[in-house]
């Protein structure tokens, strides 16, 4: 698999675009490598330690939304959803991408079943977002500095 992530750095446009295209990205090389998604979404030990690649995307990651004024474990909590809804989505591509489902289920949904997974998928990434930015208006608000 050619890993085509790009370390979100400050110079690609604001915090939502550049952690938007990374989940966009990210999911879309899961969805095309079906052995590598197997390997990281399915089969991975769920206490594994990150790469040193996803290591060094999660503490930009991390500077992204500390530099948009979240709070450090506000920014934990957003990126902890966002990898969540992530791996999770594709967990879900996966499993319905399987044989071991029944031929007629399969032959129903068909492509109609992976347009509503895209819109489900953006919905549910849009809400995480937003609520990192109520986070990010809440945190930069002085009336707001008592939680």
């Amino acid at each position: 698999m050619t890993v085509r992530y790009t370390v979100i750095g400050a110079a690609q446009g604001n915090w939502r675009s550049s952690l938007s295209d990374y989940v966009h990205t990210v999911r879309s090389d899961l969805l095309a490598n079906r052995v590598f998604a197997d390997l990281l979404v399915i089969r991975a030990h769920p206490i594994s330690r990150p790469s040193k690649l996803e290591a060094q995307h999660i503490e930009c990651a991390l500077a992204r939304l500390a530099a948009a004024q979240l709070p450090p474990d506000d920014a934990c909590r957003v990126l902890s959803a966002l990898r969540f809804h992530l791996l999770g989505s594709v967990a879900v591509a996966r499993l319905q991408d399987s044989p071991n489902l029944a031929q007629t289920a399969i032959e129903t949904r068909g492509h109609a079943e992976h347009v509503r997974q895209d819109r489900s998928f953006e919905f549910s990434l849009q809400s995480i977002l937003d609520h990192a930015s109520h986070l990010i208006d809440r945190a930069s608000s002085p009336a707001d500095s008592v939680r």
